[in-house]
Order: C-alpha cells, then sequence, then structure tokens
C-alpha cells in the first residue's frame, strides 16, 4: 500500500481536477492562462498523451456550438478598424442675400463747421431764402411752360413766391448754373434753408448735392417699380388714360369762360365718375394680388441708391432729410 500511495494519489488528484475542468467552465475561465497550461500537461502526463491523441483521433471534436460546456480559449480583444481621415467636406454655398453694400461715409473737413452754426437751419418756404431739389422735378417759366427737369440736388435761389389752385410756386434761379431765365418749381419740391449757401464750405455743398441728387434717383427707381406694378392691373392703362382725360377737361374748364355752363360740368362731372370707378378697380386688383407685386420700398436698386445717399449726410448734420 505504501509503494503504490503516490501513483494512486496522483491519478485519483488528475481525475478529480479533470472533472472539474470539463463540469465547471466557469472556474476554468476564470483561471489565468499559464494555470489552465500546467492543468492540461499534468492531465496529459496522468493519462498518457498518446491514449488522449489516439481518442481525439478516433472520435472527431464537436464543434464549438456542440459543445456547451467545452472551455473557449479567450479571444484577443477586437481592436477597432482603424479609420480612414475624411476629408473636409466644402460647406454647402448659401444662396446670396440681397445685401445692399454700404459705402464709405463721406468724411467731414477741418472747414466742415456744423451749418447751424453757419446760420444755415431748415426754413419755412415762405420765408426762406434758398432751398434745394429734394427730387427730380419739372420746372416752369412764368407763362407756366415747362422748361424741363432738373436733378436732384440742385440749389434754388427764391426770389419771390406764388400761390395757385396747385399749391404755392417759388420763382427765382439755379445756382451755381443758372438757366437762363427765372423759372418757378413746386415748393413741395424743395428744403428750404435760412442763411446762404455760401456760407456752407465747398465739401458742404458737394455732398449737399450728391445726398439728394441720390435721394432723388432713388425715388425715380421707386415710381418705375409702381408703373410697372401698375401695367400689371387690366384696369391700370384705362385708369391711367380716364385721370389724363378728367384733368385736361378740368383745366380746360378753369381756363375758359364754360365754368359755369351746365353741360360742361356735366361733361367733367361724367369724366371723374369714369376715372373714380377705374381707379376703384385698379386699387382692388393690387390689394387681392399684393402678394404677387414686388414692394418697392424693398427693391434692391431703391434700397442701394439711399445707403449711397446716407454716405454723403455727415458733413451737412442737419440739412438731409
Amino acid at each position: 500500500m505504501g509503494k503504490n500511495f503516490w501513483p494512486i494519489y496522483i491519478i485519483v488528484a488528475a481525475v478529480l481536477l479533470a472533472a472539474t475542468w470539463q463540469f465547471s467552465p466557469m472556474v476554468g475561465e476564470k483561471l489565468p492562462p499559464s494555470a489552465r497550461e500546467s492543468i492540461r500537461g499534468l492531465v496529459r502526463t496522468c493519462l498518457g498523451h498518446d491514449t488522449a491523441a489516439s481518442s481525439a483521433a478516433a472520435v472527431p471534436a464537436a464543434p464549438a456550438a456542440e459543445r456547451p460546456n467545452a472551455i473557449r480559449p479567450l479571444a484577443p480583444a477586437a481592436q477597432p478598424a482603424a479609420q480612414k481621415p475624411v476629408a473636409a467636406q466644402p460647406a454647402a454655398a448659401r444662396p446670396a442675400a440681397t445685401v445692399v453694400p454700404k459705402p464709405a461715409a463721406v468724411p467731414a473737413a477741418e472747414e466742415d463747421e456744423l451749418p447751424s452754426l453757419k446760420g444755415v437751419m431748415q426754413a419755412d418756404a415762405a420765408t426762406a431764402t434758398w432751398g434745394v431739389l429734394n427730387q427730380v422735378t419739372t420746372v416752369e417759366g412764368l407763362d407756366g411752360e415747362e422748361k424741363g427737369s432738373v436733378a436732384g440736388g440742385r440749389i434754388f435761389l427764391i426770389d419771390s413766391r406764388e400761390s395757385t389752385k396747385k399749391g404755392m410756386w417759388l420763382i427765382g434761379n439755379f445756382s451755381p448754373t443758372p438757366m437762363p431765365e427765372p423759372v418757378r418749381v413746386p415748393a413741395m419740391n424743395l428744403y428750404c434753408f435760412t442763411g446762404k449757401p455760401e456760407s456752407l464750405s465747398q465739401n458742404q455743398r458737394n455732398c449737399l448735392r450728391m445726398y439728394y441728387q441720390l435721394r432723388g434717383e432713388a425715388l425715380v427707381r421707386k415710381n418705375e417699380v409702381l408703373r410697372q406694378n401698375a401695367a400689371r392691373s387690366p384696369y391700370g392703362k384705362d385708369a391711367a388714360a380716364a385721370q389724363k382725360a378728367f384733368a385736361a377737361k378740368a383745366k380746360q374748364v378753369e381756363e375758359s369762360s364754360t365754368g359755369d355752363n351746365p353741360a360742361a360740368k356735366n361733361e367733367l362731372s361724367q369724366l371723374r365718375e369714369k376715372y373714380t370707378a377705374l381707379l376703384e378697380k385698379h386699387r382692388a386688383w393690387k390689394k387681392q394680388h399684393e402678394a404677387e407685386l414686388p414692394d418697392p420700398d424693398k427693391d434692391p436698386a431703391y434700397l442701394e441708391k439711399l445707403q449711397k445717399a446716407r454716405a454723403y449726410a455727415t458733413p451737412i448734420a442737419g440739412m438731409a432729410f
């Protein structure tokens, strides 16, 4: 017994270890790899390497899926696939916004004191001595004959005034380049001031001219958009023709001795009614199709003119409206 004790003890221990290894995979999985390999070597030594090999050759190993209790070797942790550098994609181009570029402001020169310190301030047309055209204006001779259109920004020296049914007219001439004869302009087309234009520096006079010239051009563009909108109306052309016919007849009645003639008054009344009816239809159509018509106050060309005009406002503070 004593001679065979250790061989029998070693064999029994190996069998118990093998059974534990087979039926307790969780324990085996928790062992470190070096311990696992030591146990495998001990089992092979005790059971015989050749017998294990022949048994493995006789009975093919079942797939891992068919051996739920088999010990699976620990697979190395999956390494994340190397990511290829992604080239930066260019940002999608946005549609260009309708932005009116802001021009650089015209700086004030050293001699450009505030106009008010030079005695130049806004004045009423009834008492002013000069003014500047605030828009493109059709001027008339003293006989009422049209003499042409003059751009905004021109300085007008006032000599006298004339009140008519159309409103007040200012009589005088332009400076520094006058017309051959005195002319008259509607008072509403002038911004009037006290003092003398010569009190302003040359830079201020240039800024005054450019400011109101551009403002006048902006108004021309706005009226152009309004005319284009009116042309889309099926009643616009007829309404304009009726307005001209009514105005011409009204002028004829006013200048002739037929003002008290019942027939003339009746004809004028009919022309007025026709014009009013067409104008109402025209306005109703514009209101109904308002969303389809361009807004003249948002027209890019109109806004650009206004923006350019503002660049000249600094040297003429108190005179730019």
